[in-house]
């Protein structure tokens, strides 16, 4: 996946961010708590850093797993 551009919320501001899969960059001037609103979507944070010398929070966003669906005899499907 590509990096994009994302409207990220704090508060009551608006922040511009960049996005790729699960990864967030966000300026470090902005403090974020265990989740942030991006393009109007809750998401709640698994991990943060600093990166760039500082300058760059770098989010890592926690993902759902996926849910496992059940096979007509009613078990489970394998992963794998």
């Amino acid at each position: 996946m590509a990096w994009k551009q994302v409207k990220v919320k704090v508060g009551s501001a608006v922040h511009i961010a960049q996005q790729n899969d699960n990864e967030l960059h966000l300026s470090s001037e902005i403090s974020v708590g265990d989740d942030v609103n991006i393009d109007g979507k809750k998401v709640a944070i698994e991990s943060q850093s600093l990166i760039l010398r500082g300058e760059i929070n770098k989010i890592i966003l926690a993902v759902a797993s996926p849910k496992k669906e059940k096979l007509e005899n009613g078990n489970k499907q394998a992963q794998g």
